[in-house]
């Protein structure tokens, strides 16, 4: 069983896991999954209510075992829930923060407020991107596969307010941008 978590003010990064479901590995392979990182200072005002909602999690999946689970947990970088963005320092905004790695087999939610009632929101309507400020609706869980640990589930996202985008990529190219051709024009230039 899960907690759900409401973190405030986080970096959305990798948003197109909000429309589309990517793999989980560099290379292409293993099971496909909305997949997000949330981006967060290291002085972020709600890391000790989430460092509490962890024991809580190892004192349930764990009992008597909490207190040592949780720090073989934290001395793993893959296990923990909140990552080091100095382990990512290639990728932009990352360096200097922390990052938490959400995943889910729905479809998460998007919601922007307008005019004071929050509105649902598909990934194509542009609404978020890698670099705008939300609110994630999260649910930690502990897990004891092949080795112990706590992962984060994406349920939502709420937009509130712009930023910096990460990592590449500008605008598409736009309709005005090309010229006009027929298609024998284009036949003669094969």
């Amino acid at each position: 069983m899960g907690t759900r978590f409401l973190l405030k003010g986080a970096t959305l990064a990798f948003a197109e896991g909000l429309g589309k479901k990517v793999s989980g590995s560099k290379k292409g392979a293993g099971k496909l999954a909305h997949r997000v990182k949330l981006v967060i200072p290291t002085d972020h005002p709600q890391i000790p209510e989430m460092e509490k909602v962890f024991l809580a999690l190892c004192e349930e999946k764990w009992p008597g075992k909490a207190a040592a689970k949780l720090k073989a947990i934290k001395a793993n970088p893959n296990h923990r829930p909140l990552k080091d963005g100095s382990l990512k320092d290639n990728w932009a905004g990352f360096d200097g923060n922390l990052f938490i790695s959400c995943s889910s087999d729905t479809k998460p939610s998007i919601v922007k407020t307008v005019g004071g009632v929050n509105q649902s929101f598909t990934f194509e309507d542009g609404v978020v991107y890698s670099g705008c400020k939300v609110n994630a609706q999260i649910e930690f869980f502990a897990y004891d596969n092949e080795d112990a640990g706590i992962s984060a589930g994406i349920r939502g996202v709420q937009y509130i307010g712009a930023g910096t985008r990460l990592g590449g990529g500008g605008a598409p190219a736009q309709e005005d941008e090309f010229e006009t051709v027929s298609v024998d024009d284009a036949d003669d230039l094969t």
